[in-house]
């Protein structure tokens, strides 16, 4: 079907859908069609929907009689309804055999996977995301033995993650995450030597991460962030040579960080933040030649910040601030021709700033640099042009007295409880976090718009605490505790 040739109306009874190769497409895509277009597949006979072979309506064009194809036609090798509004799983949906791909994403679908998804066992895509889905993951899904992709993130599905994953031999891609799953992460994912994608990020998964990952050489994307895992980092996901992403940030994890991460050679993120591990930090990452985001802050990392750092020609964004790390900044990091955000912030660092990374913020206007809560020492001539108000620099200098200013975090005391409100008595301030700074008078609504998790939230309180001001959100967790989001909040009038 060429879309070139389609215009406001399509004539059904003249188009000559019986094409020599018998392969024809049944497609309703709003920014290719009118908006006003309609289709009344009535107008077909039943016999001949056997032409058929995709169907995929987009954006709710008015379309007329779509239960009626997915009814007769037997012969589907991909439906895609996504972003339909839908609330139910269609009542034939079991009747479509032939069906290789499914795309029911972006709607409003609630209750059960229906167990009857087992009749479809030649599917190989399988999308249901971004629904409302509950309840457990039925034991007949694994008898889709075909299934290569498997798209079931963003419902609220629990219990228990399904044992008989190793019945999925052939899958390459498969997204649980954010969703309510409980529980270990079952060792049989192991035996998927296929896959190249596992997310499972955004879940309550306990226990610790199993060892048996290792085997997953294929692996490039594993994402198990935001979790309640606990124990060590297994030594063996060092085996993963083609892995680009790991992400194991946010949960309990604990131990040093093995050297034989530094063996990753094909890895572009990394994302260890927001544990507690401990131990120093291997300077064998500093040969992961494609890293381009290294995060590993809010551990309880010491001693210095390797040099060899300084030689990931990649590396976008390094973040270390929020752990014990001493000695002075290397001067090597200022070889870091591609960074966008350095932060080193609430550490024990000091010293003075490298003239590498002046002179690297001085050339190039993009690079975020946060060194605030160190015992810096520096020239302010030197740093103004430094996206730097949040350091807290001690000046050296007796000479120019206009050159000793310290910028601290105001001593704001309040208890966990006290709301924004509170602190009407700041004038002006300059609200930092994630990369943007704002200077303005008070306006508690541009806090929360900044961060879309506290943006409409009226349930927050404040409290300083050893990494500057946190924003207390009441109840915001899954499990009704508490959220944390850290702030930098300074005084400049």
């Amino acid at each position: 079907m060429d879309y070139n040739n389609i215009h406001k109306y399509f004539d059904v009874k003249t188009f000559n859908y019986k094409t020599s190769n018998q392969k024809l497409e049944l497609r309703f895509i709003n920014d290719l069609l009118k908006k006003t277009w309609k289709f009344d597949v009535n107008e077909i006979e039943e016999n001949e929907l056997r032409y058929f072979m995709k169907i995929c309506v987009k954006n709710n064009l008015n379309i007329h009689g779509v239960s009626k194809l997915i009814k007769n036609f037997l012969s589907f090798r991909e439906l895609n309804l996504s972003n339909y509004e839908l609330k139910n799983f269609p009542n034939e949906l079991e009747k479509l055999y032939s069906l290789k791909i499914l795309n029911l994403s972006q709607n409003k679908i609630h209750g059960k996977i229906p167990e009857k998804i087992e009749k479809l066992s030649d599917l190989i895509f399988l999308n249901l995301s971004e629904n409302e889905l509950v309840g457990e993951i039925p034991e007949e899904i694994r008898r889709l033995k075909k299934i290569k992709f498997l798209y079931l993130s963003h419902n609220k599905l629990s219990g228990q993650i399904l044992k008989g994953l190793d019945k999925f031999l052939n899958i390459e891609v498969l997204k649980l995450n954010n969703n309510e799953f409980k529980g270990n992460m079952p060792i049989q994912v192991s035996n998927l030597r296929k896959l190249k994608t596992l997310d499972f990020s955004n879940n309550y998964l306990t226990g610790i991460i199993p060892k048996e990952l290792g085997n997953l050489l294929d692996i490039e994307n594993l994402s198990l962030n935001n979790n309640r895992l606990k124990g060590k980092i297994p030594k063996e996901l060092s085996d993963l040579n083609n892995l680009r992403i790991l992400d194991l940030s946010y949960n309990n994890l604990i131990g040093n960080i093995s050297k034989e991460l530094g063996k990753l050679e094909n890895i572009e993120v990394l994302r260890l933040n927001n544990n507690g591990l401990t131990g120093k930090i291997p300077k064998e990452l500093g040969n992961l030649s494609n890293l381009k985001v290294l995060d590993l802050s809010n551990n309880n990392l010491t001693g210095k910040i390797p040099k060899e750092l300084g030689k990931l020609e990649k590396l976008k964004i390094l973040n270390l601030s929020n752990n014990d790390l001493v000695g002075e900044i290397p001067k090597e990091l200022g070889q870091l021709s591609y960074i966008e955000y350095l932060n080193l912030e609430n550490n024990k660092l000091t010293g003075k700033i490298p003239n590498e990374i002046i002179e690297l913020n001085k050339d190039n206007n993009l690079p975020i640099v946060l060194l605030y809560s160190n015992q810096l020492i520096g020239y302010r001539s030197d740093t103004e042009h430094m996206n730097s108000v949040a350091n807290n620099f001690i000046y050296d200098s007796l000479d120019n007295p206009q050159d000793q200013i310290l910028i601290s975090v105001p001593e704001i005391i309040l208890r966990i409880g006290e709301e924004i409100p509170k602190l009407k008595e700041l004038k002006k301030y300059i609200y930092l976090r994630s990369g943007r700074k704002v200077s303005t008078t008070l306006n508690f609504e541009m806090i929360l718009q900044d961060d879309e998790k506290i943006f409409n939230n009226k349930n927050i309180a404040i409290k300083t605490g050893r990494a500057g001001i946190i924003l207390i959100i009441l109840g915001a967790n899954k499990d009704n505790s508490n959220a944390k989001v850290y702030i930098d909040l300074y005084v400049i009038e």
